[in-house]
């Protein structure tokens, strides 16, 4: 199976280490990596050409290397920690430079056959204690940032047989 993982930041937290998990149960794949901002760090000017061709967007060979990886892939797993109760802005700059190739505008044949994961984080500082655990549960089990190096995943062999 071939996976692309698009992470909606540079650093290696909670959400990142959430997606290695997954991708680590899946078994031996090939495995694509992006981090947004630094592989693709621009916002969307609004001038419109990609919809007349895609090669006039002014960001297209940045975002060709990152959608080729994307057409090639089986699964597409989306990482993104979330500010002010949303996706980080590269993660939402990336969709806004490639929505030619999402369902509302342009869909392309090859992405009707993708599957997709998204893993989105937040920080519990606000809400209770136990939405807390409700949210940062990875098929039930708490994932907390300072047990990484001490994580099993026994939980997610359920998600393995699934797949």
């Amino acid at each position: 199976m071939i996976i692309t993982v698009i992470n909606g930041q540079n650093h290696k937290g909670s959400t990142y280490n959430i997606g290695k998990i997954l991708v680590g149960n899946l078994g031996g794949n090939e495995v694509h990596e992006f981090f947004l901002p630094r592989d693709l760090n621009h916002f969307c000017t609004g001038c419109c050409s990609c919809i007349k061709d895609e090669s006039l967007c002014p960001f297209f060979e940045e975002k060709k290397r990152i959608m080729d990886a994307v057409e090639k892939s089986d699964l597409l797993i989306f990482t993104t920690p979330t500010y002010c109760m949303r996706t980080s802005a590269p993660m939402k700059a990336f969709i806004d430079l490639t929505f030619t190739y999402w369902m509302s505008h342009k869909p392309r044949a090859s992405m009707f056959s993708k599957k997709a994961v998204v893993i989105c984080r937040r920080r519990w500082r606000g809400i209770s204690h136990k939405r807390y655990h409700k949210y940062t549960s990875l098929l039930g089990r708490p994932i907390r940032k300072k047990l990484w190096q001490s994580y099993t995943s026994h939980g997610l062999g359920a998600y393995k047989a699934r797949a």
